[in-house]
């Protein structure tokens, strides 16, 4: 009989306690899960199969024999089945706090820079955050592009998130994702991805500051501060004053971003930020770790409040 690797039912009618112990189906959560994507049960096979469809019968008649034609956006858990061999999942570990250098990887940001070859100089010269970056490819185009990044990532025990798409995240077995304020909501993000996972959310005025402090992500982007040379479609820019009024708004790590060069790094920690979230500034870099120095000598210098 297979096995299920997503279960989330109010009652788990029809499936045999056996299974529903085997895998850990929750028996009284709210939420109804009316598709199953199963797995072999043979121990030394974890390749996923067929979605079927449930069927609703007698008790013990728990697995539909019709292929899954539609998938409907319902709410689900992801199980772990490592007992049966399946893969498992292991995320970076994850900091006490989240500040420092945040780099972003984006194939727009400077076509022909490899953009593992910015992950590795980045790294070696010591950024621990990364953000993929797509905002034009496909899905099956981003997930190709974006797991060697991760696997490199997951190898140089560094944070790995991605842009927007909780599915792509969940896909590779990203360390977490970043929202934007059109994006899925924190708390649904929070539930899909897991207690563990970072969550970052993008704010761009007061008022999506003092939202983000009650809805609680891991930590919030403001901005832009200056003009960012990555987007031209970006949000108005905030300038320095807006990170100095919006600071004492939350207490949740912030990262300034938008346009943020050498020169200004140390008026904007001043200003307040945690972290700066940087693009075009590396990708453009002569020499990537040769920038990644300067900026993270420019971050540790003292930043006296303002």
């Amino acid at each position: 009989m297979p096995l299920a690797a997503f279960i989330d039912d109010d009652e788990a009618i029809g499936y045999p306690e056996e299974t529903c112990t085997s895998v850990g189906v929750n028996r009284k959560s709210s939420a109804t899960m009316r598709t199953l994507c199963s797995l072999d049960s043979h121990p030394d096979s974890a390749e996923i199969r067929t979605p079927t469809t449930r069927i609703h019968n007698a008790p013990g008649d728990c697995w539909g024999k019709r292929p899954l034609t539609s998938m409907r956006a319902v709410p689900w858990r992801l199980f772990n089945v490592s007992r049966y061999n399946a893969p498992t999942m292991s995320r970076s570990h994850r900091p006490r706090a989240l500040s420092g250098l945040y780099v972003i990887l984006d194939p727009a940001a400077r076509p022909g820079r490899p953009l593992i070859d910015v992950l590795n100089a980045a790294a070696r010269a010591g950024v621990t955050i990364f953000q993929y970056r797509n905002k034009t490819a496909s899905m099956k185009e981003a997930f190709g592009e974006a797991l060697p990044l991760r696997n490199r990532a997951r190898e140089l025990k560094v944070l790995f998130l991605v842009n927007d798409r909780c599915d792509l995240a969940l896909a590779m077995d990203a360390d977490g994702v970043h929202l934007g304020q059109n994006d899925l909501p924190v708390a649904q993000a929070r539930n899909i991805l897991g207690p563990q996972t970072v969550i970052g959310l993008s704010t761009h005025n007061d008022q999506q500051v003092a939202a983000a402090d009650r809805l609680q992500p891991d930590y919030i982007g403001f901005g832009p501060i200056f003009a960012p040379g990555s987007k031209a479609d970006h949000d108005p820019i905030v300038g320095i004053d807006a990170l100095r009024r919006i600071r004492s708004l939350t207490r949740l790590p912030i990262f300034a971003i938008g346009g943020i060069q050498l020169g200004q790094v140390r008026e904007v920690t001043k200003a307040g930020a945690d972290g700066i979230a940087v693009i075009s500034a590396l990708a453009s870099a002569p020499d990537i770790e040769v920038a990644v120095s300067a900026l993270l000598e420019q971050m540790r210098r003292p930043a006296w409040p303002a």
